[in-house]
């Protein structure tokens, strides 16, 4: 029998790339059709804003927004007042607000590792030769004019390959002979069919061409310290100039940081089609675009104060509070082992300070454990608070179960205060409903040990309950106070049983303690309901939203290099006054920290001019093992498997 020899995965990764049907179904399913509905500029007297349009080429006090001049640097190209005309600025009056892309990547290196201006700065050379190493154009270094210039084309997913990234434009007005200029910012990823999108063209991102290779150099120097692997990704997988390739308007409009907004205050924000249908539906601005301003005057509409998931944990029912029947863990999990979730809530308890010696035993191996903290880890309650739950509206599919654990237990508890025949998932189109809940919000995230979905929750928990009692007070003429108390005690008495799972004497009480203990610094009671409100909690939207149709203007057209684009292959050199020049060591780079206390640790030193790398002659050109493959013998190899991989094999 033919046997088949498998090729390589480096030499499909040799290949050009070639797209089929798979890939355009995955690109059909994927991020990619995320697109951006509108600008919104957020400041305004009202406090509503309005949609965001171009910057004006000369302001209304005479100031360029964009320079012909290579060693100007461009205005960012959302940083002005579309009601005004003017430019916008820090409290100097001189330094532009927001950042262009590359300026944003380096302060945040140092503002989240402690790193100096010159360390950052040969962290992301140190990037940009990596991408040229990876195949990608020769990009300039952190000094080149270039980077502050705003020249924008199209939107590039952050999947798409060093290699395949169109980073230049062919040529621009105002650029030296021979010097090609950087494509700094991008248009959105299409267009959003809604009455109410902004159906014109706007600049919707900044390019962080390197930042795949920004990534690789971190988890580099991170692991050289000797940084555990999960360590590293949560912190480098996180940042959005890593896993993403286009940073959004939200961040690079972001100003100072102030005592009011330590990470600084944005002015523009980018709406996707949730944003924007959530919007249509509510009448509000979504949370994160609403100023301080805004969330002041919201909040004194409210009937109720913003919602946090421990509030409510005395007030739902003992079924939360059932004990798993089987051994908890999972499989590869020994005997008597606590579970995973009993083990992290073992250490965040400690992590506070809490004594959790009274649920201490010693195992047959004397070992020791926390069988109890283990079982009240794996309630419903404790999972609600910790784990992430989805949208308890959200629906599964025809004659498909939706959600875990604790969502099918609030849902089974939802229907036994809700008229008989509610559609759980019908609420949200309900406007008295939409209306009510307005008044109740779940509270920012107040803790790294409880999920970020948990506030939420509950807030959804208040809602659903409030809508249950103006039902009662139509359908059966009962007081407001009447029909509070049936619901709640309803809500509270539920008889909810899952499988697997049933009640141990004390677990209720010791699971409100612990939760107690973990918040008690929050000086937070038990959540009391206010009284009911019917009326809609409004912002109101943005002005010109639904009538804006932004136009390209004339001065903005000759910036847009999307029919301009300079090949991937032989992409114009460097030019030498502004040639990336590598430092000789790198600085060490912490985990991130506060700003306060960035402490640079570790000693991992940068490649030096002695290393093959940098050891190239004037003229010469560097190939990377993606680049080329080595020897005959190397390709007829490699040729051979991929013949056998073609024809499979056959019966002798």
């Amino acid at each position: 029998m033919f046997k088949v020899h498998y090729p390589a995965h480096s030499y499909f990764k040799k290949q050009l790339r070639t797209y089929g049907s798979a890939e355009l179904l995955k690109a059909l399913d994927s991020q990619f059709l995320i697109k951006s509905a509108l600008l919104h500029y957020l400041a305004s007297p009202d406090g509503r804003g309005v949609v965001h349009d171009w910057a004006p080429e000369i302001d209304a006090d005479g100031r360029l927004s964009i320079s012909p001049d290579l060693h100007t640097p461009d205005h960012p190209p959302w940083s002005h007042n579309p009601m005004t005309n003017k430019l916008l600025f820090e409290k100097d009056g001189v330094t532009p607000w927001g950042k262009h892309p590359i300026d944003y990547v380096h302060h945040d290196l140092m503002r989240k590792f402690g790193l100096r201006p010159e360390e950052a700065k040969g962290l992301i050379n140190a990037s940009i030769d990596r991408y040229k190493g990876n195949g990608g154009q020769e990009l300039p270094g952190f000094d080149d004019p270039r980077w502050r210039k705003v020249f924008y084309g199209p939107f590039i997913d952050e999947k798409t390959p060093s290699r395949d990234r169109q980073a230049f434009g062919s040529h621009a007005d105002g650029m030296p002979e021979g010097m090609q200029p950087i494509i700094t910012y991008s248009l959105p990823r299409g267009s959003v069919n809604h009455p109410m999108a902004d159906q014109g063209q706007f600049i919707d991102g900044g390019h962080v061409h390197f930042h795949h290779e920004l990534g690789e150099e971190l988890r580099e120097r991170l692991a050289a310290q000797g940084m555990p692997p999960e360590q590293i990704e949560e912190i480098v997988g996180n940042l959005s100039y890593v896993k993403d390739s286009v940073l959004k308007p939200n961040q690079l409009t972001r100003g100072p940081p102030t005592e009011a907004h330590p990470r600084g205050q944005s002015l523009v924000g980018s709406w996707d089609i949730d944003d924007l249908m959530n919007a249509e539906k509510t009448g509000n601005i979504p949370d994160n675009y609403q100023l301080r301003s805004m969330k002041n005057h919201l909040s004194g509409q409210k009937s109720h104060d913003d919602v946090h998931a421990h509030q409510l944990v005395s007030l739902l029912p003992d079924g939360f509070f059932h004990a798993p029947t089987k051994e908890l863990g999972g499989r590869g999990k020994k005997k008597g082992e606590m579970s995973s979730a009993g083990q992290e809530l073992a250490k965040d308890i400690q992590d506070m300070g809490i004594d959790i010696s009274p649920y201490a035993q010693q195992d047959e191996s004397g070992n020791i454990t926390y069988p109890r903290l283990d079982t009240i880890a794996n309630t419903k309650a404790m999972k609600m608070l910790r784990n992430r739950t989805h949208n308890i509206f959200g629906t599964a599919g025809k004659d498909k179960q939706s959600g875990g654990a604790v969502k099918r237990a609030l849902k089974s508890t939802f229907a036994s205060i809700l008229p008989e025949g509610t559609v759980l998932e019908n609420l949200k189109k309900n406007q008295d409903f939409i209306d009510i809940a307005s008044h109740a919000k779940g509270a920012p995230a107040a803790h790294g040990s409880f999920a970020d979905t948990a506030n939420k929750r509950a807030a959804e928990i208040v809602q659903i309950k409030n809508f249950a009692i103006q039902q009662l007070i139509q359908s059966k003429g009962m007081s407001e106070d009447d029909a509070r108390k049936e619901v709640v005690n309803g809500f509270r008495n539920h008889d909810y049983q899952a499988d697997r799972h049933e009640p141990q004497e004390g677990l209720r009480e010791e699971t409100e303690k612990i939760v107690q203990a973990m918040m008690g610094h929050t000086g937070h009671g038990a959540y009391e309901m206010g009284p009911l409100a019917t009326h809609r909690v409004s912002s109101g939207l943005p002005a010109g939203i639904g009538e804006t149709h932004t136009v390209e203007p004339d001065h903005w057209k000759r910036r847009n290099l999307s029919n301009n684009l300079a090949p991937v292959m032989g992409a114009g050199p460097v030019s030498p006054q502004t040639a990336v020049t590598q430092p000789t060591a790198a600085a060490p780079v912490a985990p991130p920290v506060a700003p306060t206390s960035a402490v640079p640790m570790g000693h991992w030193q940068m490649p030096t001019q002695e290393d093959p790398r940098y050891a190239l002659g004037p003229g010469q050109v560097q190939f990377s093992s993606d680049n080329i493959m080595h020897g005959l013998d190397d390709i007829r190899k490699k040729m051979g498997y991929f013949d056998g991989f073609l024809r499979g094999y056959q019966d002798e």
